[in-house]
């Protein structure tokens, strides 16, 4: 059910993103991220991205004594497949709203750092009911999409934060069994691990994402693409 309801949502943005973009901006698809050219080298290094992202803090977790391994539930091998169908169209649903045409617009309107930081702000008020009134993990949702927006402007397309995003919320969801962003059935009733430790570190009922752990590794990731953003503009600009 909540597939067919993230694909009509995908539909519904690709149509709009199609009207706004080529017939009142005339501008081509491209310009919002649309592209297909080195598709597969941004997924899938969005994917890798992901990952390494989501490793960094579990393994800090680990080391701690705040993770161990846990027998809860079922592991259902043969409902991953479509647990990472359905995430991915969630993830090109919130990606098209997210770095799409609203951040491309941002853009062209305040400059780059200003629609980096607005975007972030728009995603972090879009998770805000999980919030329930914590500081932590609204900051790290904010840097969690300034750094999506920050990899759509590094590669010039949606696929490396598609990529991204879909690696952590599979891996974190599906894949171990843990709570995203303050959803705790994406697990399906098992759980691979389970997090201990204080709220501030594993996150309470928000999920790691709600923790310093999390927050810190966002962070220093988002660091790396600016910088690595700020090199590529001054190389271009050089040549």
């Amino acid at each position: 059910m909540r597939l067919s309801s993230d694909a009509w949502v995908v539909v519904s943005l690709l149509v709009v993103t199609w009207l706004m973009t080529r017939k009142i901006d005339r501008q081509p698809l491209h310009s919002v991220g649309l592209a297909f050219a080195g598709l597969p080298r941004d997924f899938f290094g969005g994917l890798a991205n992901g990952a390494v992202w989501l490793a960094l803090p579990l393994a800090v977790a680990w080391a701690l004594g705040w993770i161990a391994p846990v027998d809860h539930g079922r592991f259902a091998r043969d409902a991953l497949p479509l647990a990472a169908l359905a995430m991915f169209v969630n993830v090109v649903a919130r990606q098209l709203l997210l770095c799409g045409y609203l951040y491309s617009t941002f853009r062209s309107h305040v400059g780059l750092i200003a629609a980096v930081l607005l975007s972030g702000i728009f995603f972090s008020a879009y998770h805000a009911a999980g919030f329930r009134g914590e500081w932590l993990p609204a900051l790290t949702v904010f840097l969690a999409g300034s750094l999506f927006c920050l990899a759509r402007e590094h590669s010039g397309s949606l696929w490396l934060p598609i990529g991204i995003h879909a690696a952590w919320n599979f891996l974190l969801g599906p894949a171990l069994g843990l709570t995203v962003s303050g959803n705790g059935q994406r697990g399906d009733g098992w759980r691979m691990i389970e997090l201990k430790g204080p709220a501030w570190v594993t996150g309470g009922s928000f999920g790691i994402e709600g923790g310093v752990i999390v927050t810190v590794a966002t962070a220093v990731l988002a660091a790396v693409l600016a910088i690595a953003l700020r090199a590529q503009r001054a190389a271009t600009a050089r040549g």
